[in-house]
């Protein structure tokens, strides 16, 4: 039962664990790099170097009904203070949407994190409910917070398969030293 509470005394500090990329977020405010970093944001927009995307897959972007749910997200997206200037690029078929959005701030950040979340879960099926385009939201932010979410979801369930493994090979290994016990007893 020692062992036990020691275990969970070692563990105790991954439960409040904050998981995330190295950024600009990462780095002491007071550092050049932040401050560089800062004037780069407020004078030229650093999430020019990696905008959330967001890709509007559809029989023909340019139809009336799909320019106006892609024009009801750029209007939401130029209403969040996380976004700069967006724009909208369309392929030469016609059939793809390219919804450009750089993010203002850390592009690895939990700001960055929390609003490719809220794109995903507000503003994308606001804008195109009853639509037949599927949208698709990319970007080194989605990405990171795809990473992120995936670490989340499969480590418990990591943890939990080298356990149990552990305790087999435990299991078969000490059983095999009792019988060895028994015989020369």
């Amino acid at each position: 039962s020692i062992s036990v509470v020691f275990l969970i005394v070692v563990a105790a500090p991954f439960v409040g664990m904050r998981r995330g990329f190295s950024g600009v977020s990462m780095v002491p405010p007071s550092s050049d790099a932040h401050k560089a970093f800062a004037i780069l944001n407020s004078e030229f927009s650093a999430g020019l170097v990696a905008p959330l995307e967001i890709v509007v897959d559809a029989p023909d972007v340019r139809s009336a009904a799909v320019q106006s749910v892609i024009d009801s997200l750029v209007t939401r997206l130029q209403g969040d203070p996380m976004f700069g200037s967006v724009s909208v690029e369309v392929n030469d078929a016609g059939d793809l949407a390219l919804v450009s959005a750089p993010m203002n701030g850390d592009y690895a950040g939990n700001a960055a994190t929390d609003t490719v979340r809220r794109v995903r879960s507000d503003y994308v099926p606001a804008a195109f409910s009853g639509s037949n385009a599927k949208v698709y939201v990319t970007g080194e932010s989605a990405l990171i917070t795809d990473i992120l979410i995936m670490v989340s979801d499969y480590t418990p369930i990591v943890l939990a398969v080298v356990l149990f493994l552990s305790f087999i090979l435990l299991l078969v290994a000490f059983r095999g030293y009792r019988r060895d016990i028994a015989r020369r007893g």
